[in-house]
């Protein structure tokens, strides 16, 4: 009996240890896509303020 009951706490903890291991991948995965939001905002910031700077430049020559 003593053994059985060892045996299923063994299993647990093993399964435990994956569920833990699953968990922190998720975390990474969710890390490095934050990460990217963060780089394609910076991004999407500079092309937007290279637009604006080129239409005052187009601008700046057509209207004297």
């Amino acid at each position: 009996m003593v053994n059985t009951c060892i045996d299923r706490f063994d299993g647990r903890l093993h399964d435990y240890a994956k569920r833990s291991e699953v968990s922190e991948g998720f975390e990474r995965i969710a890390n490095k896509l934050a990460d990217l939001r963060v780089e394609l905002l910076r991004w999407s910031f500079a092309f937007w303020l290279g637009q604006i700077l080129a239409i005052a430049a187009i601008l700046r020559v057509l209207i004297p």
